[in-house]
Protein backbone atom coordinates (compact mmCIF):
# COMPACT_ATOMS: atom_id res chain seq x y z
CA UNK A 1 0.00 0.00 0.00
CA UNK A 2 1.27 3.45 -0.81
CA UNK A 3 2.35 5.77 1.98
CA UNK A 4 3.94 5.00 5.29
CA UNK A 5 1.12 2.89 6.73
CA UNK A 6 2.79 0.14 8.73
CA UNK A 7 2.09 -3.52 8.02
CA UNK A 8 2.85 -6.38 10.33
CA UNK A 9 2.67 -10.03 9.36
CA UNK A 10 1.08 -12.38 11.88
CA UNK A 11 3.33 -15.39 11.52
CA UNK A 12 0.95 -17.85 13.18
CA UNK A 13 -1.32 -17.66 10.16
CA UNK A 14 1.30 -19.21 7.89
CA UNK A 15 1.32 -22.32 10.04
CA UNK A 16 -2.47 -22.60 9.85
CA UNK A 17 -2.36 -22.59 6.08
CA UNK A 18 -0.24 -25.75 6.15
CA UNK A 19 -3.05 -27.77 7.63
CA UNK A 20 -4.26 -30.53 5.29
CA UNK A 21 -7.70 -32.03 5.25
CA UNK A 22 -7.36 -35.81 5.20
CA UNK A 23 -10.34 -36.30 2.88
CA UNK A 24 -12.05 -34.13 0.31
CA UNK A 25 -9.20 -31.77 -0.52
CA UNK A 26 -5.77 -30.41 0.35
CA UNK A 27 -3.35 -27.66 -0.44
CA UNK A 28 -2.40 -27.16 -4.06
CA UNK A 29 -0.66 -30.21 -5.54
CA UNK A 30 2.69 -29.79 -7.24
CA UNK A 31 2.55 -28.13 -10.65
CA UNK A 32 2.36 -30.64 -13.48
CA UNK A 33 0.26 -33.21 -11.67
CA UNK A 34 -3.10 -31.77 -12.67
CA UNK A 35 -3.24 -32.68 -16.34
CA UNK A 36 -2.08 -36.25 -15.68
CA UNK A 37 -4.93 -36.79 -13.24
CA UNK A 38 -7.61 -34.86 -15.12
CA UNK A 39 -9.15 -38.08 -16.45
CA UNK A 40 -9.95 -39.34 -12.97
CA UNK A 41 -10.92 -36.18 -11.10
CA UNK A 42 -11.97 -32.66 -11.94
CA UNK A 43 -9.97 -30.30 -9.73
CA UNK A 44 -10.81 -26.85 -8.52
CA UNK A 45 -8.93 -24.30 -6.44
CA UNK A 46 -10.68 -22.15 -3.82
CA UNK A 47 -9.87 -18.61 -2.78
CA UNK A 48 -8.16 -18.79 0.65
CA UNK A 49 -9.65 -16.82 3.53
CA UNK A 50 -10.24 -19.53 6.14
CA UNK A 51 -8.13 -22.33 7.54
CA UNK A 52 -7.90 -25.13 5.01
CA UNK A 53 -10.04 -27.55 6.99
CA UNK A 54 -12.82 -25.00 7.47
CA UNK A 55 -12.66 -23.74 3.89
CA UNK A 56 -13.02 -27.20 2.41
CA UNK A 57 -15.80 -28.11 4.80
CA UNK A 58 -17.73 -24.96 3.85
CA UNK A 59 -17.53 -25.87 0.15
CA UNK A 60 -18.17 -29.58 0.61
CA UNK A 61 -21.87 -29.33 -0.36
CA UNK A 62 -20.93 -27.70 -3.68
CA UNK A 63 -18.23 -30.31 -4.29
CA UNK A 64 -20.70 -33.14 -3.71
CA UNK A 65 -23.26 -31.48 -5.97
CA UNK A 66 -20.79 -31.06 -8.81
CA UNK A 67 -19.59 -34.63 -8.43
CA UNK A 68 -23.12 -36.00 -8.57
CA UNK A 69 -24.16 -33.76 -11.47
CA UNK A 70 -21.04 -34.40 -13.57
CA UNK A 71 -20.76 -38.11 -12.80
CA UNK A 72 -17.04 -37.91 -12.06
CA UNK A 73 -14.87 -37.26 -9.01
CA UNK A 74 -14.41 -33.63 -8.03
CA UNK A 75 -11.62 -32.46 -5.73
CA UNK A 76 -11.12 -29.03 -4.20
CA UNK A 77 -7.81 -27.52 -3.15
CA UNK A 78 -6.69 -24.18 -1.85
CA UNK A 79 -3.54 -22.08 -1.89
CA UNK A 80 -1.54 -20.75 1.04
CA UNK A 81 -2.25 -17.16 0.06
CA UNK A 82 -3.66 -14.98 -2.71
CA UNK A 83 -0.33 -14.61 -4.48
CA UNK A 84 0.03 -18.37 -4.86
CA UNK A 85 -3.62 -18.60 -5.87
CA UNK A 86 -3.04 -16.04 -8.63
CA UNK A 87 0.08 -17.82 -9.82
CA UNK A 88 -1.75 -21.15 -9.88
CA UNK A 89 -4.61 -19.67 -11.88
CA UNK A 90 -2.26 -17.89 -14.27
CA UNK A 91 -0.40 -21.18 -14.85
CA UNK A 92 -3.69 -23.03 -15.49
CA UNK A 93 -2.80 -25.59 -12.82
CA UNK A 94 -6.46 -26.37 -12.06
CA UNK A 95 -9.33 -26.63 -14.56
CA UNK A 96 -11.65 -24.77 -12.19
CA UNK A 97 -11.00 -21.79 -9.93
CA UNK A 98 -13.21 -19.98 -7.44
CA UNK A 99 -11.64 -16.53 -7.31
CA UNK A 100 -12.61 -13.00 -6.24
CA UNK A 101 -14.19 -10.76 -8.82
CA UNK A 102 -11.09 -8.71 -9.63
CA UNK A 103 -9.03 -11.87 -10.19
CA UNK A 104 -11.82 -13.36 -12.29
CA UNK A 105 -11.76 -10.23 -14.43
CA UNK A 106 -7.99 -10.52 -14.82
CA UNK A 107 -8.19 -14.24 -15.56
CA UNK A 108 -10.76 -13.62 -18.29
CA UNK A 109 -8.93 -10.70 -19.89
CA UNK A 110 -5.30 -11.88 -19.57
CA UNK A 111 -5.19 -15.61 -18.92
CA UNK A 112 -7.81 -17.05 -21.26
CA UNK A 113 -10.35 -18.11 -18.65
CA UNK A 114 -14.10 -18.20 -19.09
CA UNK A 115 -16.33 -16.97 -16.29
CA UNK A 116 -18.92 -19.62 -15.45
CA UNK A 117 -21.10 -18.44 -12.58
CA UNK A 118 -21.22 -16.03 -9.70
CA UNK A 119 -23.33 -15.98 -6.53
CA UNK A 120 -26.73 -14.32 -6.71
CA UNK A 121 -25.87 -12.25 -3.62
CA UNK A 122 -23.07 -9.75 -3.32
CA UNK A 123 -21.16 -8.81 -0.16
CA UNK A 124 -20.87 -5.68 1.89
CA UNK A 125 -17.25 -4.85 2.72
CA UNK A 126 -17.30 -3.84 6.36
CA UNK A 127 -15.14 -2.78 9.24
CA UNK A 128 -16.23 -4.46 12.46
CA UNK A 129 -15.31 -3.96 16.11
CA UNK A 130 -16.14 -5.51 19.43
CA UNK A 131 -19.41 -4.49 21.01
CA UNK A 132 -19.84 -1.90 22.46
CA UNK A 133 -17.65 0.36 20.35
CA UNK A 134 -17.08 4.09 20.21
CA UNK A 135 -15.45 3.81 16.79
CA UNK A 136 -18.49 5.17 14.99
CA UNK A 137 -16.94 7.65 12.53
CA UNK A 138 -13.89 7.52 10.24
CA UNK A 139 -12.14 10.09 12.42
CA UNK A 140 -12.31 7.78 15.45
CA UNK A 141 -10.13 5.26 13.61
CA UNK A 142 -7.07 7.50 13.81
CA UNK A 143 -4.30 5.73 15.67
CA UNK A 144 -6.17 2.42 15.60
CA UNK A 145 -5.00 -0.99 14.43
CA UNK A 146 -7.01 -2.60 11.62
CA UNK A 147 -6.75 -6.30 10.77
CA UNK A 148 -6.75 -6.58 6.99
CA UNK A 149 -7.17 -9.48 4.63
CA UNK A 150 -4.50 -10.73 2.24
CA UNK A 151 -2.85 -7.74 0.49
CA UNK A 152 -4.11 -8.97 -2.90
CA UNK A 153 -7.68 -9.55 -1.71
CA UNK A 154 -10.45 -7.45 -3.21
CA UNK A 155 -11.60 -6.36 0.26
CA UNK A 156 -8.11 -5.07 1.05
CA UNK A 157 -7.99 -3.02 -2.15
CA UNK A 158 -11.45 -1.60 -1.34
CA UNK A 159 -10.20 -0.67 2.14
CA UNK A 160 -7.14 1.06 0.74
CA UNK A 161 -9.29 3.17 -1.57
CA UNK A 162 -11.62 4.05 1.30
CA UNK A 163 -8.71 5.06 3.55
CA UNK A 164 -7.39 7.37 0.82
CA UNK A 165 -10.84 8.92 0.41
CA UNK A 166 -11.13 9.49 4.16
CA UNK A 167 -7.50 10.74 4.37
CA UNK A 168 -6.65 7.99 6.85
CA UNK A 169 -3.85 6.25 4.96
CA UNK A 170 -1.17 7.65 7.26
CA UNK A 171 -3.34 7.60 10.38
CA UNK A 172 -3.97 3.89 10.94
CA UNK A 173 -1.86 0.79 11.35
CA UNK A 174 -2.75 -2.12 9.11
CA UNK A 175 -2.09 -5.57 10.54
CA UNK A 176 -2.13 -8.26 7.86
CA UNK A 177 -4.07 -11.32 9.06
CA UNK A 178 -5.26 -13.12 5.92
CA UNK A 179 -7.34 -15.81 7.65
CA UNK A 180 -10.74 -14.82 8.94
CA UNK A 181 -10.47 -17.24 11.86
CA UNK A 182 -7.23 -15.70 13.08
CA UNK A 183 -8.44 -12.13 12.58
CA UNK A 184 -11.49 -12.78 14.76
CA UNK A 185 -9.28 -14.17 17.50
CA UNK A 186 -7.03 -11.10 17.30
CA UNK A 187 -10.08 -8.85 17.56
CA UNK A 188 -11.41 -10.75 20.57
CA UNK A 189 -8.06 -10.52 22.33
CA UNK A 190 -7.75 -6.81 21.69
CA UNK A 191 -4.66 -7.25 19.52
CA UNK A 192 -6.43 -5.16 16.89
CA UNK A 193 -9.17 -2.57 17.31
CA UNK A 194 -11.03 -3.22 14.07
CA UNK A 195 -11.07 -5.90 11.39
CA UNK A 196 -11.99 -5.96 7.72
CA UNK A 197 -14.60 -8.45 6.61
CA UNK A 198 -17.01 -9.21 3.77
CA UNK A 199 -20.56 -9.92 4.88
CA UNK A 200 -20.61 -13.21 2.96
CA UNK A 201 -17.64 -14.36 5.00
CA UNK A 202 -19.38 -13.24 8.18
CA UNK A 203 -22.24 -15.64 7.52
CA UNK A 204 -19.84 -18.49 6.80
CA UNK A 205 -18.75 -18.72 10.43
CA UNK A 206 -21.57 -20.23 12.48
CA UNK A 207 -20.55 -18.97 15.91
CA UNK A 208 -20.05 -15.27 15.19
CA UNK A 209 -23.09 -13.94 17.02
CA UNK A 210 -21.84 -14.76 20.55
CA UNK A 211 -18.64 -12.86 19.78
CA UNK A 212 -20.48 -9.57 20.21
CA UNK A 213 -19.28 -7.75 17.10
CA UNK A 214 -20.73 -4.65 15.49
CA UNK A 215 -20.31 -3.07 12.05
CA UNK A 216 -18.78 0.39 12.36
CA UNK A 217 -18.31 1.26 8.68
CA UNK A 218 -19.65 -0.03 5.37
CA UNK A 219 -17.10 0.48 2.59
CA UNK A 220 -19.34 -0.58 -0.30
CA UNK A 221 -20.57 -3.75 -1.95
CA UNK A 222 -18.74 -6.17 -4.24
CA UNK A 223 -19.50 -9.36 -6.10
CA UNK A 224 -18.58 -12.47 -4.21
CA UNK A 225 -16.02 -14.99 -5.56
CA UNK A 226 -17.10 -16.55 -8.84
CA UNK A 227 -16.29 -19.75 -10.67
CA UNK A 228 -14.00 -19.66 -13.69
CA UNK A 229 -12.72 -22.31 -16.08
CA UNK A 230 -9.25 -22.58 -17.59
CA UNK A 231 -9.10 -22.76 -21.40
CA UNK A 232 -7.83 -26.36 -21.18
CA UNK A 233 -11.23 -27.48 -19.89
CA UNK A 234 -13.19 -28.62 -22.98
CA UNK A 235 -16.18 -26.34 -23.75
CA UNK A 236 -18.67 -29.16 -23.22
CA UNK A 237 -17.25 -29.85 -19.77
CA UNK A 238 -17.20 -26.16 -18.88
CA UNK A 239 -20.84 -25.92 -19.95
CA UNK A 240 -21.69 -28.94 -17.80
CA UNK A 241 -20.01 -27.34 -14.78
CA UNK A 242 -21.88 -24.10 -15.39
CA UNK A 243 -25.18 -25.94 -15.59
CA UNK A 244 -24.38 -27.83 -12.40
CA UNK A 245 -23.65 -24.60 -10.57
CA UNK A 246 -26.85 -22.99 -11.84
CA UNK A 247 -28.87 -25.93 -10.52
CA UNK A 248 -27.21 -25.95 -7.10
CA UNK A 249 -29.71 -25.37 -4.30
CA UNK A 250 -28.11 -24.76 -0.90
CA UNK A 251 -29.67 -26.74 1.88
CA UNK A 252 -29.12 -24.22 4.66
CA UNK A 253 -27.18 -21.16 5.83
CA UNK A 254 -28.31 -18.87 2.99
CA UNK A 255 -25.80 -16.20 2.06
CA UNK A 256 -22.77 -18.08 3.38
CA UNK A 257 -20.19 -19.46 0.97
CA UNK A 258 -21.62 -22.98 1.15
CA UNK A 259 -25.15 -21.59 1.04
CA UNK A 260 -24.79 -19.60 -2.17
CA UNK A 261 -26.85 -20.07 -5.28
CA UNK A 262 -25.48 -18.97 -8.64
CA UNK A 263 -26.37 -17.14 -11.82
CA UNK A 264 -24.65 -17.31 -15.18
CA UNK A 265 -21.70 -14.96 -15.43
CA UNK A 266 -19.70 -13.47 -18.26
CA UNK A 267 -16.61 -11.30 -18.37
CA UNK A 268 -18.87 -8.32 -19.14
CA UNK A 269 -20.56 -8.70 -15.76
CA UNK A 270 -17.20 -8.04 -14.17
CA UNK A 271 -16.33 -4.86 -16.08
CA UNK A 272 -16.87 -2.76 -12.98
CA UNK A 273 -13.87 -4.52 -11.39
CA UNK A 274 -11.42 -3.54 -14.10
CA UNK A 275 -9.76 -0.84 -11.90
CA UNK A 276 -9.14 -3.44 -9.22
CA UNK A 277 -8.02 -5.99 -11.83
CA UNK A 278 -5.53 -3.42 -13.15
CA UNK A 279 -4.25 -2.87 -9.61
CA UNK A 280 -3.94 -6.62 -9.10
CA UNK A 281 -2.04 -6.90 -12.39
CA UNK A 282 0.48 -4.32 -11.16
CA UNK A 283 0.85 -6.00 -7.79
CA UNK A 284 1.48 -9.39 -9.37
CA UNK A 285 4.10 -7.89 -11.68
CA UNK A 286 6.13 -6.69 -8.69
CA UNK A 287 5.36 -9.47 -6.19
CA UNK A 288 8.17 -11.60 -4.85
Amino acid sequence: MAGSTHRRRVSADAARRRLLLAAGGALLPPAGTVHAQAQTALRGVLVPYLSTRTLLAVHEPIRRHLQAHLGRPVEFFTARNMLLLARSVRAHEQPLALVPAHMARLAASDWGYSVLALPTEDSAIELIARRPSRLDTPATLRGRRIATADPLALATLVLQRWLRTEQLTEAVELVEIPLLNAALIALERGEVDVMLMASGQLRTIEDLEPRGIVTIANLGRTARPCWTAAPELPPAEAAAVRQALLTYTPADRPGAAGGASFIEATAQRLEAYEPYAAQLRRLLATAR
